[in-house]
């Protein structure tokens, strides 16, 4: 139901908190990536492109809402035809909207020849510890947790969380790709208390108002 056009906006960059962490994120690709021969699949507005490029990192990106005028974005998808090879790749907050996640890593697999992907995505551990119902989403068509990466890469370099919890991240491997293999243990439940916050107040419910904070995006729900 989602079309992801120039319309589009998800861009955090203009919190000044937000941006402050996203120095974390660069480390953490420059030590793992390097600095050169960069490409980042799905740049949305090129904030943390553009980021990189001031801490003297070599990236091209790679997506089709991107509105701006930096030479070093390309207004298509990575895949085939592409013919810019990378040594890293840079994957934020894109892998949550795919409906098929490892074939999806896959093609860029085979578009790229193997090399080593940053991935970030949002935390399932954090949504369900924090109660944050407001977290699932039509837009989000897979959760992940730490773990379920380790069954997707045979060779996970590094992994962690980022934002207090609420994002995770893995450096993996895409020459050892590999279909994941679920077994009974990785069912989750639900916390019996998980929509205990969704309900509104007895005054709402007999007509009064309600104002939502970040109507804008997933405050919307």
């Amino acid at each position: 139901m989602m079309e992801y056009d120039a319309a589009y906006q998800i861009d955090q960059g203009h919190s000044p908190f937000f941006r402050s962490r996203l120095e974390q994120v660069a480390t953490i690709v420059e030590r793992n990536l390097g600095t050169d021969g960069l490409v980042e699949v799905g740049c949305g507005k090129a904030y943390f492109l553009e980021l990189l490029q001031s801490r003297g990192c070599s990236i091209t990106g790679f997506d089709t809402t991107y509105e701006g005028e930096n030479p070093a974005v390309q207004r298509r998808i990575f895949g085939d035809g592409v013919t810019v090879s990378a040594r890293g790749i840079v994957l934020r907050h894109v892998l949550e909207h795919v409906q098929d996640p490892v074939g999806f890593l896959d093609g860029l697999r085979e578009a790229n020849g193997g090399g080593l992907i940053y991935i970030e995505v949002p935390n399932f551990d954090w949504v369900l510890r924090a109660r944050a119902w407001f977290d699932i989403f039509y837009e989000h068509v897979n959760y992940f947790r730490l773990e379920d990466f380790s069954k997707m890469f045979g060779r996970v370099v590094q992994g962690g969380q980022l934002f207090g919890g609420q994002y995770l991240y893995v450096v993996g491997d895409l020459a050892t790709l590999r279909p994941p293999v679920s077994n009974p243990a990785d069912r989750v439940d639900f916390p019996e208390d998980f929509l205990a916050t969704a309900t509104l107040a007895p005054s709402n419910r007999a007509g009064g108002s309600s104002a939502v904070w970040g109507a804008s995006a997933e405050g919307v729900i």
